[in-house]
């Protein structure tokens, strides 16, 4: 069994390292051992795979070996100066996993060395009483607590490659806010109009503004796209094909560049 050692990049957006830390806990659940750390990567041994989430610091200069036992976590949207590291990166690690399907579909087309990573519900990202009283209208690309507080949550898809940026939905389903995306790329399974709704962004304010006026469907909605991912989108589903990635790079690590 191989032991995974998670790592975020400085410049992480918080999103990413709540998602980097809840697929380092469901690995451990799965009976595999995971650790989540700060500063520089432990010296490399042949069960060890390192995880990286976004581009850490020094991880383009580490010797060969250490990045042929690296997965690449990239959450980033297209055309973001993150997002351009992690394709560029992508050549001189193990393995590179992206969150969004249709982005990982596009990458792979292009030669790119690239599967796709499901992430999905996390029992500590729930903590809050989706009957709690909701005082905040509204929050735009808001990853803190006031998505505890939110009505709903605004969420941007980005401006050249409009995508689903499913680590900022998912925590604001987890949190109890109805989603309103800007449309985007790879939001299957989740369905619009029953677990999130979907607005051009010139429109996204409207639109948010006829929401607000039927508090009983947002609570409607909110309450189904809580059970559906709970259901059918558990993060183990996502920490077990992690997992097989680690096994597949401890047995037959790739070549890099």
């Amino acid at each position: 069994m191989p032991e995974l050692i998670f790592t975020v990049a400085e410049s992480a957006a918080p999103q990413h390292a709540f998602a980097a830390a809840a697929l380092s806990d469901e690995v451990a659940q799965q009976d595999a051992s995971a650790t989540l750390i700060k500063g520089p990567l432990p010296e490399l041994r042949p069960d060890r795979v390192f995880v990286a989430v976004g581009v850490p610091g020094g991880l383009s200069d580490a010797p060969e070996p250490v990045r042929a036992h690296t997965i690449l976590i990239s959450l980033s949207h297209p055309g973001t100066a993150e997002f351009e590291a992690e394709v560029a990166l992508s050549t001189q690690v193990g393995m590179t996993l992206h969150a969004n399907f249709a982005v990982a579909l596009d990458l792979h087309a292009k030669g790119v060395r690239i599967g796709h990573l499901q992430l999905g519900f996390h029992r500590e990202w729930a903590s809050c009483d989706p009957a709690a009283d909701r005082p905040v209208d509204l929050v735009r690309d808001e990853p803190g607590s006031r998505l505890e507080e939110a009505k709903l949550a605004v969420v941007s898809a980005g401006r050249e490659q409009p995508c689903f940026d499913w680590p900022l939905a998912l925590r604001a389903i987890h949190a109890g806010a109805v989603v309103l995306h800007e449309r985007g790329r790879g939001m299957a399974p989740l369905a619009p109009g029953r677990h999130l709704f979907v607005a051009a962004p010139e429109s996204a304010t409207a639109v948010a503004e006829a929401l607000l006026e039927e508090p009983t469907r947002l609570r409607e909605v909110a309450a189904e796209a809580r059970l559906f991912i709970e259901r059918l989108l558990p993060m183990s589903i996502g920490a077990a094909a992690l997992l097989g990635q680690a096994r597949t790079l401890v047995v037959q690590p790739q070549a890099v560049g």
